[in-house]
This record gives structure tokens, C-alpha cells and sequence, in this order.
């Protein structure tokens, strides 16, 4: 037999150049690597937006890891959890990567409140719950306190704040069960239907009648107060405080026997909750007075890189006026409990926090006003600094109030594209296996006139002769290569966008139009026809033309809408955005 010699293929150049650079452990070159596609200019605010987001969400986090105990239920196999600022020292994946980290946002450096209110009265709760006062727990800029309280104790406070105040057992209502009445009934059949939560109607309090007196009589009033010198701070205590050490609720550390207790249960709950407050400062006054190295990462201006990173910080301790902590105390409580929490407060400082005593006592009644302890001296909370009242004005600006409108045109738009388009394709879905065309076409004129009969945004432009040419050229396809800062914002080019009910144009509301000279308002219907604002333009071309304006408007303001987006964090009350209580 004979043998035959197999021919193997030779490798190519390019085969043998990567073979030889893995061998030599040497980084593989990108072959034919594609260009990269342009980000659209709004989807760039976002990314900025949520990288100087995360830079402040880091810290709050390092902050946590540091100040809450390492868990030791598993033996063995728990150790100290890694800190995200070790990531930027010499040898992190931060530092090895070459990965550059935007700041956080200037607002979060400002001093802000962490606050615990409580009802004045108790609430009733479903079966198998006693009566007893709720909380809430949250973070407010320092001098927006009395504010907060306010909008809490009126009817603009949030759902589930307005749902436990008709809860609460009102001292005009009925308060107790007379049960010299139960005891002298006959024995009676069992109900029908299993009791349930709700309240008899006689026993309700219409809102029309407490509404008014909390004005005079807040229902929520503050318990205690810490005011730090950052937001991530103020966060870190509002996050901690809401629960034991270990995460658990404070009602699980109860016996289930003893929560039925309407006398003590209700005392035992507030004594922890104040306990926990207290542990919480001690831990966090000793840190930043250096207790355990430190907190390695805070930060104490938005441009700083952060503590121990290429040892910054580390020369000089923590500033005085830092690590200062304000603590009030709510004159809700009795004078007993809170002179017997300022001296065990006192007392512990003394024997857990090295150094100076960083902590300043304060009163602060129902309203949110601050006096010094133990006198009747007034203390006034800071003021608005300077970049949160920037982003204020930033809100009146005419050509913020423009982008905002695009942005609630373009969600309408979509919305009733949607709408239009879902219910054709679920008719054709549902006909697909039928032969009868009739049945199709009338199910598909039946779709068409149910979204006709709702409310459809429309856009409309100047009547002249050129209006249309130039709306037009302002919607050609993006070109995102390509696309500068024009003059295009520039031009007098007028529209309106409005939202257009089934019975034709009367009622409309206008979305967006141009001011009135007169009222400084946006034009109504009757306006904007005096300004010739009457011609409208296909939807498709509506939507372009919201979209390419956006993007123009992301181009020339990319800093200002930047700072708009994280002027105002989702985890703060304001005054006039109040979040669901926590």
C-alpha cells in the first residue's frame, strides 16, 4: 500500500502575526475594528447626568460599608466587604484601566437634614396590628425643614401620608369601645363575613374637617433632627436609622405576645427607634473624628478626589465645622425622655468619640423652628446656596420652559403612535386565519375611530407661504456626525403644540405655544389664530422636527440641562416635590 503524504494548509500572514503576539504576551491589535457610532446629543446628557450621579452614589455607599457591622452568621466564610473607593487606588480597576470619573453634583455638598416625624395621634391599622403612632423617615436641604413640614400637615402631602391621616384616631371621633354594652348583649349568631379593616362610616373623618386644623395643629411632628454637612451623610443616617443594625425591622426584636399590648408596644418601639438614631451619630461623630482610619472616599467639596486617594486628606484631620453635627430634639416628647436622651447622648460621647464633642444641641418644636437648648433663643436655619438657587433660576429661563415641552410633546407623540398602531396590528392578529376581508376592514375602521376619539397632540406653525418649506428643511434626518450648533434655534420660526380632542379644535390645550405679551402666559386658541399660528403639519413631520430640536437644544445647553438633571436628587424631599414616606 502505498503512502501518501498529507499536505497541511500553511497558515496566512495574518494568522501567524496573532499567533505571535499572543505567544509574546502582547496585547492583540483590533483588526478591521468598525468606526464608532455617534451618540445622539440627549442620550450624552443622560450618560454625564448618571456617571455624576453615581460618583455621589459611591461615596453614600463606602459610607454605609463603613459604618455598618461586618455580618457573622455564616463563621468562616464573611470578611469586611470591599469599599468602591479602593478601586481608584494604585492597582484598582479604576486606576489600571484609565477609566476617567466625572464629579459629583455641586448640591450634594451643601448641609442637609435627616428628620424622624410621628403622628401627634395614633393610628388605626388592619387586625392584628394595635393602634399606635407612625413614622416617617427622610432627608431635606437644612433650611427647607419648616417647608416640608408644612406640605406634610396640609392636603398636598403625598397619597400614603393623606391615607394614614384618615387613619388616625381624631380626638373628636370615637375613641373607644363601650363595653358595658358588648358584655350585657345576648349571644348572638357569628357574622356572615369575616371583619376586615375599614371603619364603620359612622367612626370616619371626612378629610373637609382635619384638613383644616392641621394648620394650627400639625399631625406630624419632628422627633429628632441631624443636620450634617453633606448630603451623603444625611442619606447614610436616614438609610441606617430606618431599621436595626442588622437590617431587621424594629418590631421583630419584640415578642409576637408582646406586640399585642397596646400600652407598651407603641413606648417600646419609639424608645428603639430613638436608641437607634443614638448609636448611629456616636458611630458616625467617631469616624470622622478619625476613629478606625477614617472614612476613606468622603468628600467635602464636589471637586475634590476623595479622602486617601493619592492621600489626599490624610495630612490634616477632618475641618471643625465638618464633622460638626446638629441634633435637634422634638418638643413633642416629655421633658423627661428628652432631657434623659441629652445626657445619656452626652455621656456616651464622652466615653465613645475621641476628641472634641462635635455634637450642638437644639429644641425644635411642631413648626420645624430651632432654639437653642435649654433657652428660648431663636436659631435660624442656613440659606439656599448658590448652585441649588441657579438651578432655580435655570427653571424660568424661555428656553428651559421649551425643553421641557418637547420632552412631554415627544412622549405624546409616541404615545398615540402607539395607540394608533396596536390596536390595527391586534385586529390583524386576530383575522389572520379568517378568509372574511369584510369583517377585517370594518374591525380595522372600528380602531382607527376609537383612537381618533381620544386625544391626539398636533403641531401647528405660522401661515405664510415659506412656513411649510422651511419646517421642512428643519426636519431632514440627522445627521449626528455632522450636526453643530446652528443658528437654527435662532430663527423667528413660531409653533404650537396641542393637545386636540375628538369634537374638533375647540377645547384644546395647548402644550406648548408661544408667550402672550399681555398675561406672560403661554397663548390660548384664540391667540395664537391672531398670530397666524393656524397651519398644520403632518404628525411624522411633527415628530421629527420635536426630535431634531431636542437635539439642537442638548447641543447649545449640554452644561445648563446637565446640571438641571442632577440638580435635584430622587432620594431628598423638596418643597415642592415630597416623596412616599418611608
Amino acid at each position: 500500500m502505498t503512502s501518501m503524504a498529507v499536505t497541511r494548509a500553511q497558515p496566512t500572514p495574518l494568522v501567524q502575526e496573532i499567533v505571535k503576539q499572543l505567544g509574546g504576551h502582547t496585547p492583540v491589535k483590533k483588526l478591521g475594528a468598525s468606526k464608532l457610532t455617534p451618540v445622539e446629543p440627549t442620550l450624552q446628557l443622560l450618560y454625564t447626568a448618571s456617571r455624576r450621579l453615581k460618583a455621589e452614589r459611591d461615596e453614600r455607599m463606602d459610607i454605609t460599608r463603613v459604618l455598618t457591622p461586618v455580618k457573622t452568621g455564616f463563621g468562616g466564610f464573611t470578611r469586611p466587604p470591599d469599599l468602591i473607593i479602593a478601586r481608584r487606588f494604585a492597582g484598582g480597576a479604576y486606576a489600571l484601566g484609565g477609566r476617567v470619573l466625572e464629579q459629583p453634583p455641586p448640591h450634594a455638598y451643601e448641609p442637609h437634614t435627616f428628620f424622624l416625624l410621628q403622628t401627634r395621634y395614633d393610628v388605626r391599622f388592619p387586625q392584628g396590628r394595635v393602634e399606635s403612632p407612625e413614622y416617617i423617615y427622610g432627608v431635606c436641604r437644612e433650611h427647607d425643614l419648616p417647608q416640608i413640614l408644612q406640605r406634610y400637615n396640609s392636603k398636598k402631602a403625598p397619597a400614603s401620608t393623606l391615607l394614614t391621616m384618615d387613619n388616625i384616631r381624631w380626638p373628636w371621633g370615637k375613641q373607644k369601645r363601650i363595653w358595658s354594652e358588648i358584655l350585657h348583649q345576648t349571644i348572638a349568631p357569628p357574622p356572615t363575613t369575616p371583619p376586615d379593616g375599614h371603619d364603620p362610616e359612622s367612626e370616619t373623618v371626612l378629610r373637609s374637617e382635619y384638613i383644616p386644623t392641621l394648620q394650627v395643629t400639625p399631625v406630624w411632628i419632628p422627633m429628632l433632627t441631624v443636620t450634617v454637612a453633606t448630603r451623603p451623610l444625611a442619606l447614610t443616617i436616614s438609610r441606617l436609622c430606618n431599621s436595626l443594625a442588622m437590617g431587621t425591622p424594629f418590631y421583630a426584636a419584640i415578642d409576637s405576645h408582646d406586640r399585642k399590648c397596646r400600652k407598651s408596644f407603641p413606648a417600646r418601639i419609639r424608645s428603639m427607634r430613638l436608641r437607634r438614631v443614638m448609636d448611629v451619630i456616636l458611630d458616625l461623630a467617631a469616624v470622622l473624628n478619625g476613629a478606625r482610619g477614617g472614612i476613606p472616599g468622603i468628600r467635602w467639596h464636589h471637586e475634590d478626589e476623595g479622602r486617601c486617594v493619592g492621600g489626599a486628606g490624610l495630612e490634616f484631620p477632618t475641618p471643625e465645622e465638618k464633622r460638626a453635627i446638629q441634633v435637634g430634639i422634638g418638643s413633642c416628647l416629655p421633658e423627661w425622655m428628652r432631657q434623659e436622651w441629652s445626657e445619656l447622648l452626652a455621656e456616651r460621647t464622652e466615653r465613645e468619640v475621641p476628641g472634641k464633642n462635635p455634637f450642638n444641641m437644639f429644641e425644635v418644636d411642631d413648626f420645624g423652628t430651632r432654639r437653642r437648648w435649654g433657652t428660648e433663643d431663636e436659631v435660624p436655619w442656613c440659606k439656599a446656596s448658590a448652585e441649588h438657587m441657579a438651578v432655580d433660576r435655570l427653571q424660568q429661563e424661555p428656553w428651559y420652559r421649551e425643553v421641557t415641552a418637547l420632552k412631554k410633546a415627544e412622549a405624546l407623540f409616541l404615545r398615540a403612535a402607539q395607540s394608533f398602531a396596536e390596536p390595527r396590528s391586534q385586529r390583524r392578529s386576530a383575522f389572520d386565519d379568517d378568509d372574511e376581508s369584510d369583517q377585517e376592514e370594518e374591525a380595522l375602521e372600528d380602531a382607527e375611530d376609537e383612537v381618533q376619539s381620544e386625544l391626539r397632540p398636533q403641531m401647528f406653525i405660522h401661515n405664510s407661504d415659506n412656513a411649510m418649506k422651511q419646517a421642512q428643511q428643519m426636519v431632514e434626518t440627522l445627521n449626528l456626525s455632522e450636526l453643530t450648533q446652528t443658528e437654527e434655534l435662532d430663527l423667528p420660526f413660531p409653533f404650537a403644540i396641542v393637545l386636540v380632542p375628538e369634537n374638533g379644535i375647540e377645547g384644546a390645550t395647548p402644550v406648548y405655544a408661544p408667550l402672550d405679551p399681555e398675561t406672560d402666559e403661554m397663548a390660548d386658541l384664540g391667540r395664537l389664530e391672531e398670530m397666524g399660528i393656524t397651519r398644520r403639519i403632518p404628525v411624522g413631520m411633527a415628530r421629527k422636527f420635536v426630535k431634531r430640536r431636542q437635539e439642537l437644544w442638548a447641543l447649545r445647553k449640554r452644561d445648563e440641562l446637565v446640571m438641571m438633571k442632577i440638580g435635584y436628587s430622587s432620594k431628598v424631599h423638596y418643597p415642592n416635590r415630597l416623596f412616599p414616606a418611608t
